[in-house]
């Protein structure tokens, strides 16, 4: 049969469980309490260490596209000048041309 600790379903009596818990009850809090500012602590280290990372990632990622900016800008001189250049052989030989 079955073995019973003085506590029956339906009976008002507290559970094995629960007597034997009651003292966790009062140290609950203490130990949410202490869990929560040590929890606390370690997520703003963490958010202080990562600052000074999302900081460099941030200014790398700037320094890069302004990079590029420029890259972009060089390239456009470059294609510029090819047609400058021709256009300072064939001017002449235009105003010739068309003097005749």
């Amino acid at each position: 049969s079955r073995q019973s600790f003085g506590w029956r379903p339906g009976s008002s009596s507290r559970t094995p469980l629960q007597g034997a818990c009651e003292h966790l009850d009062m140290a609950m809090p203490a130990v949410a309490g202490s869990m929560g500012v040590a929890g606390w602590n370690y997520n703003r280290a963490n958010f202080k260490y990562d600052q000074g990372q999302r900081w460099q990632r941030y200014t790398t990622g700037r320094k890069m596209a302004m990079a590029t900016v420029g890259m972009f800008r060089q390239d456009v001189t470059d294609l510029a000048g090819v047609s400058m250049a021709k256009l300072k052989v064939y001017g002449p030989i235009y105003g010739i041309v068309i003097t005749v």
